[in-house]
């Protein structure tokens, strides 16, 4: 879906997915652990990869969808 000329939305995950995440960050802040956000401005989000899903979901999804949409999209922006 274009939303103005150079940006796109895609559906990446499912709402099930979507509610599972929400979830277990909600689980993490009454946990006590402390989670770093990602401005000052924000006072619900979360660093991901401070809750380990660096390697296991954010570098899978970075090199399997997002690069290579990235370079169909704007090949002059990726090497």
């Amino acid at each position: 879906q274009t939303h103005s000329q150079g940006v796109w939305a895609l559906p990446l995950f499912s709402s099930t997915f979507c509610a599972h995440l929400l979830e277990e960050i909600a689980h993490l802040r009454t946990s006590g652990v402390p989670l770093r956000r990602p401005n000052g401005m924000n006072r619900y989000g979360a660093i991901l990869t401070d809750l380990g899903f660096q390697m296991g979901l954010l570098e899978l999804v970075a090199s399997k969808i997002v690069r290579p949409l990235a370079k169909a999209l704007s090949p002059q922006w990726i090497q």
